[in-house]
C-alpha cells in the first residue's frame, strides 16, 4: 500500500503544479488597460479550455485573488494580489532618490522616465514618473506591457547573461506569436549593433507614431535582476525633434547617478527608504 500510495504522489504534484501555473495565468491577464475580463476574453489570451477558466477564475474569486465585477458580471484583481504583492515592493531596490531623479528627467524631456525589469514575457514598471504620457499607457508602479515589441526588452536582452538571453528567447518562440518574435529578434540585432556604437538603445514610432524611446541597463549586483532605465518622447513638435539630440546625454547622466544609488550595499538602500 505504501509503495501504491508513492507512485500515486508525484501524479497528484504534478497536476497541483499544472493547476497553479494555470491559475497564474489568467492572474497575468490583467493589466492597467484590461482591468476587466470575461471568461472568453481570458480564454483567448491563456489559450486554455473554457471550462477549465470557468473552473479557475470560480476559485481564484473564492481566495480573494479575483472578484465579480457589480456592474457586468466580469472579473476584475482581488485585494488578494496586493497582499501578494506589498513583500515585494516594501523589499524594492529602489531607494526614494530614485524617484526624484526620474521626475527630473521626465520634466526636462517632457516625456516618460521608467525603472523596469523582466518577468518572463512581460516587462514590468517598477517606479515611473510622466510630465507628459505621450505612450498614453498611465505610467505607474507595477504597470506591465508585453516583453516582445517593448523598447525596454531590446535593451534587456542586450544586458542579459548569454543564458539568460537564450532562455528568454526560447520562452518567446515557445509562447508569442512567431511572426511577431522573428521581427522582433530581427529588430534586436539591428538594436544591438547600435548600442555597440552608442551605449543605449533607441527605438521610434514603435508604440505609437511620432514617438521615441531610448533605454539602457543600469547597474547589477550580483543576484539580483537586471534593471532597465528608458525615457519616452513626443517628436510631433520641432522642440520634440530638438529634444532628441540631447536626450541621450540626459538619459546617460541619469542612470550614471541611478548606478552610484545601486552600487550601495543593501541595508544602505532599505535605511534610505526608512527614513525617507
Amino acid at each position: 500500500m505504501d509503495s501504491a500510495h508513492q507512485k500515486k504522489t508525484p501524479g497528484k504534484t504534478g497536476r497541483l503544479t499544472t493547476t497553479l501555473e494555470r491559475g497564474l495565468r489568467v492572474l497575468q491577464c490583467f493589466d492597467s488597460r484590461d482591468a476587466v475580463l470575461s471568461n472568453g476574453e481570458i480564454t483567448k489570451r491563456t489559450g486554455l479550455p473554457k471550462a477549465t477558466v470557468s473552473r479557475l477564475t470560480h476559485t481564484l474569486v473564492q481566495l480573494g485573488y479575483l472578484r465579480v465585477s457589480p456592474d457586468n458580471g466580469q472579473f476584475i484583481l482581488g485585494i488578494g494580489v496586493l497582499c501578494l504583492g506589498y513583500p515585494l515592493m516594501s523589499g524594492n531596490v529602489l531607494s526614494p532618490s530614485m524617484s526624484q531623479h526620474l521626475t527630473r528627467l521626465a520634466q526636462l524631456i517632457d516625456g516618460t522616465a521608467t525603472i523596469s525589469m523582466r518577468d518572463h514575457l512581460r516587462i514590468v514598471s517598477l517606479q515611473s514618473e510622466s510630465a507628459n504620457d505621450v505612450l498614453r499607457r498611465r505610467p505607474g508602479i507595477g504597470l506591465s506591457l508585453p516583453f516582445c515589441g517593448s523598447t525596454a526588452g531590446l535593451a534587456w536582452l542586450i544586458g542579459a547573461t548569454e543564458d539568460e538571453r537564450a532562455r528568454a528567447i526560447r520562452e518567446l518562440h515557445y509562447a508569442a506569436d512567431e511572426e511577431a518574435v522573428v521581427k522582433y529578434l530581427n529588430l534586436y540585432r539591428n538594436a544591438a549593433a547600435f548600442h555597440r556604437r552608442e551605449g543605449y538603445v533607441m527605438t521610434e514610432n514603435l508604440v505609437h507614431q511620432d514617438t521615441a524611446v531610448y533605454a539602457r541597463t543600469l547597474y547589477r549586483r550580483p543576484g539580483e535582476d537586471l534593471l532597465i532605465l528608458s525615457c519616452a518622447i513626443s517628436t510631433r513638435t520641432p522642440a520634440g525633434q530638438d529634444a532628441r539630440t540631447s536626450v541621450p546625454r540626459l538619459l546617460a547622466g541619469v542612470a550614471e547617478t541611478l548606478n552610484d544609488d545601486l552600487r550601495k550595499p543593501t541595508r544602505s538602500r532599505a535605511s534610505d527608504r526608512a527614513s525617507a
